[in-house]
């Protein structure tokens, strides 16, 4: 990953920013996920890899991101963390320029989402 900013709030920004230059009407973050304990988590166990009991907080748009920001997309528990944090600071007044909202931003405004895990079980 090239050109990743350095602050929470910059990397939400910066995706909301893309997002909107393509005049979107709804926005749908997908990551992968291996569930627990899973193939994956015994390879990452034993590269020293990922701790996926760790629970992630992002506390707000000032804080610092992590050197390696690459592999912390690989931790399920970041992932929903930055989930969370995009919704909550796409709904701020902060970022709503960019989403054409001029006047103060509410919560029951209907053009903010919500978090809805969607879990797709294949079955045979």
């Amino acid at each position: 990953m090239k050109d990743v900013a350095q602050s929470s709030g910059n990397i939400s920004k910066k995706k909301l920013q893309i997002l909107t230059s393509y005049n979107v009407s709804y926005v749908h973050i997908d990551f992968d996920r291996y569930w627990s304990p899973s193939i994956k988590d015994y390879e990452r166990s034993l590269r020293g890899g990922i701790d996926s009991n760790h629970e992630y907080v992002i506390s707000g748009p000032e804080q610092a991101r992590k050197y390696d920001f690459a592999k912390e997309l690989r931790n399920d528990k970041f992932k929903e963390a930055l989930v969370l944090f995009l919704i909550s600071h796409w709904q701020s007044q902060d970022v709503a320029h960019f989403i054409g909202i001029d006047d103060d931003v509410s919560d029951e405004d209907p053009k903010f989402g919500e978090y809805i895990p969607d879990i797709d079980y294949e079955t045979d």
